[in-house]
């Protein structure tokens, strides 16, 4: 039956911060409100909350039977007086921008009367850090869910972002994040399924890898992402992996980007694949045919491509290398070994120009090299070993200058090396050594320039030196 309670010391005391507990009581008396309702003076504002409501938006609210309000606040312990001033009319709740993150504030609400001014009521606070500012490494499951938590409003990374465990199946918490300036990494996660959690990405600063993650069978949920051609790409050991012909990795390639991409699944095994399936002319960047079925993919795959970055030929069913006759130029290097019963190089005699080393050995049923006939400008080394069954050098009658240096080696049925007899240059040096059935170096007689050293030794049928007078 208590209705009576708006004395003046209940409503001085109710009108701070201090604790009480009010109920079962007459209707005047029925809660705080209805108190200081009936109380005949200008009472504070009361149960004083915040809500962030985004990241840099904080509403907060209070209850008060006035209409009109004076706010002070400032960075956490300012003197009254000194503070940001403001009038607020209406609704019970003010919305404050500008705040900085991680910072504590203190914020000062009175009201104002038809009877005069409240006292102060103060609400204290930290507000939150929108984004950390490290670089990220999420182990668990429980990490990725937290960072959403605790994170709400994070959408850039500063530095790099990397993902790696055996409980993780939902990149969901990072969901929020549209950019990041470092790297991304998502690495041995054994039970995730795909990367949709990152579907809102729009920048990798600093490129990504995708590396040893078994149930991957897509890229497609990071298809908005933009890259620079300066990052660096790595795509390996994902077994089912195959989709990899999204947007944002098309245009990367095309831009001359650079990709390591090998062991996943056919579709995204190579560049020379997401090349084709991105419907380029050419495959972009290095080409590594390691079967004849390879071979025979690369010419009905890309049948007008005149000009590849690198091309690395390494296969024990290698017999054939007709398929790869349009080849006109290598901007990189030319490499050729470890193919057991390749015979000979027919199918590279268009090719003209290598931009760095030729490299051949260890291929064992290799007879001649004149595939290589129309090369005439190979810009760094070249190095000849370890071909058991090479009888010439003949395939290298077009080319003048050796930019650095040659080295000829450890074949055994190598006759002579007269396919050097037009190059009167050589920048680097000269190592001939064991090669059991040179007798004459009579192919470097046009040499009238050697930079570098002369090394020429056990090689046991060699009788003179003749070739040199030049």
């Amino acid at each position: 039956h208590l209705s009576i309670c708006n004395y003046k010391f209940v409503c001085d005391y109710l009108s701070g911060s201090n604790s009480h507990w009010i109920e079962l009581n007459g209707s005047s008396c029925s809660n705080t409100a209805s108190i200081l309702a009936s109380c005949s003076y200008c009472n504070a504002p009361y149960n004083i909350t915040k809500e962030h409501t985004s990241a840099s938006l904080y509403t907060i609210k209070w209850t008060s039977p006035a209409n009109n309000f004076d706010i002070e606040w400032g960075v956490s312990g300012f003197e009254r007086g000194t503070g940001t001033l403001i009038n607020a009319h209406g609704p019970n709740k003010f919305n404050f921008t500008g705040f900085e993150e991680n910072t504590a504030y203190d914020i000062y609400i009175r009201s104002n009367c038809t009877s005069g001014q409240s006292g102060w009521a103060l609400l204290s606070f930290t507000t939150a850090k929108i984004c950390p500012t490290e670089d990220l490494e999420f182990n668990s499951q429980s990490e990725i869910n937290q960072f959403k938590i605790n994170y709400p409003f994070c959408t850039e990374i500063d530095g790099y972002l990397f993902i790696e465990g055996n409980d993780i199946y939902s990149l969901s918490g990072l969901s929020n994040i549209k950019k990041i300036y470092g790297r991304l990494g998502v690495i041995n996660c054994t039970i995730l399924p795909n990367l949709n959690g990152l579907s809102n990405l729009n920048y990798l600063g600093d490129g990504f890898f995708i590396i040893a993650n078994p149930l991957l069978t897509t890229l497609t949920p990071l298809q908005n992402a933009e890259l620079n051609p300066n990052d660096q790409v790595f795509i390996s050991d994902n077994p089912q992996l195959s989709t990899c012909n999204i947007p944002f990795l098309c245009s990367y390639l095309g831009a001359d980007g650079w990709a390591d991409v090998y062991n996943n699944a056919s579709g995204c095994d190579s560049t020379v694949e997401i090349s084709y399936n991105c419907g380029f002319e050419c495959p972009i960047g290095a080409v590594y045919l390691t079967s004849q079925a390879q071979v025979n993919a690369f010419g009905a795959n890309f049948p007008n491509c005149t000009q590849i970055d690198y091309l690395e030929i390494s296969g024990s069913d290698i017999t054939d290398l007709s398929p790869l006759h349009n080849i006109t130029s290598i901007t990189g290097g030319l490499s050729i070994y470890e193919n057991s019963v390749l015979s000979n190089l027919n199918g590279l005699n268009n090719i003209t120009t290598i931009g760095w080393d030729l490299i051949i050995y260890d291929n064992p049923a290799l007879t001649n090299i004149d595939g290589l006939i129309s090369v005439t400008n190979i810009s760094e080394s070249i190095e000849i070993y370890d071909n058991q069954a090479l009888i010439n050098l003949n395939g290298l009658g077009g080319i003048t200058q050796i930019y650095e240096g040659i080295e000829i080696y450890e074949n055994e049925s190598l006759a002579n090396i007269n396919g050097l007899n037009s190059v009167t240059q050589i920048s680097g040096g000269i190592e001939i050594y064991e090669n059991e059935s040179l007798a004459n170096v009579n192919g470097l007689n046009s040499v009238t320039q050697i930079s570098g050293g002369l090394e020429i030794y056990d090689n046991d049928n060699l009788t003179n030196l003749n070739g040199l007078s030049s």
